[in-house]
């Protein structure tokens, strides 16, 4: 997909390049980053990073132009694109793309669902699926394992239940 030279259109290609990864809560005014299980805010500046590596390869991009007019076009925008005026303009474009922004109450809305390392368990009906970006920030510090035994829940369960 080529996208234009503008701001807009480097928000819109780290968008198509990190959607996948990135969040931003309007509410919150904050980031979020997908950690292969859950949602966690950015707080060590994970997205600028992500929006530097898409600036780099607009450099990349730029030096595998085959006509010299064009190469010459894309390294006026990526050295544009490297200022800090222009990164700030384009994250804040970013922030509002329909593929990032994200309103708060979709965080952990499905009080049945149990985020662990292994997988998201379905309390209603006891099936794991696998993570798949669903909107959870949290995780059970523990391993969900089919069928396997669980004497001492099982026991608090009778206890506190009378049976």
């Amino acid at each position: 997909m080529k996208f234009q030279l503008t701001e807009i259109g480097n928000a819109e290609r780290f968008v198509s390049l990190y959607g996948d990864q990135i969040k931003y809560c309007h509410q919150e005014h904050s980031w979020y980053v997908w950690d292969g299980v859950k949602w966690a805010q950015d707080e060590n500046g994970a997205v600028n990073r992500f929006y530097l590596r898409m600036v780099r390869g607009l450099y990349d991009e730029a030096n595998k132009a085959v006509l010299s007019g064009e190469r010459d076009v894309a390294i006026r925008w990526w050295k544009t694109s490297s200022t800090s005026r222009s990164i700030g303009a384009s994250l804040t474009i970013a922030k509002s793309l329909l593929d990032v922004a994200v309103s708060s109450n979709l965080f952990d809305k499905d009080a049945y669902s149990l985020n662990t390392h292994t997988g998201i368990i379905d309390l209603r009906t006891n099936v794991i699926k696998q993570h798949k970006n669903q909107l959870l920030t949290h995780c059970c510090n523990t391993s969900f394992v089919q069928g396997e035994k669980c004497p001492k829940w099982l026991k608090f369960l009778d206890d506190i239940t009378a049976g």
